[in-house]
């Protein structure tokens, strides 16, 4: 699966959601523990909107490995 564009509305969501979608990529479950907190602290919009980014490019760097797939799969197309 190709990794969606950063403007895709879903990466918003996934960062501001409280449920979580099981990631396997351990790099991700890091990224959104650091992220969530940095969120409580600041919730705006350029906030949410950099760390998109910085979880886009995750994804993106990391594309090729099975794990992220399989997260990508489970994030945007709703498989399991």
């Amino acid at each position: 699966m190709d990794v969606p564009a950063a403007s895709d509305p879903r990466w918003t969501q996934l960062l501001t959601s409280v449920s979580d979608p099981g990631f396997e990529f351990l790099a991700a479950r890091i990224f959104m523990g650091r992220a969530k907190a940095q969120l409580k602290q600041d919730g705006s919009p350029t906030n949410v909107s950099k760390l998109v980014g910085q979880l886009h490019a995750l994804y993106s760097e990391n594309a090729r490995l099975p794990k992220v797939q399989r997260d990508l799969a489970k994030i945007f197309s709703g498989a399991a």
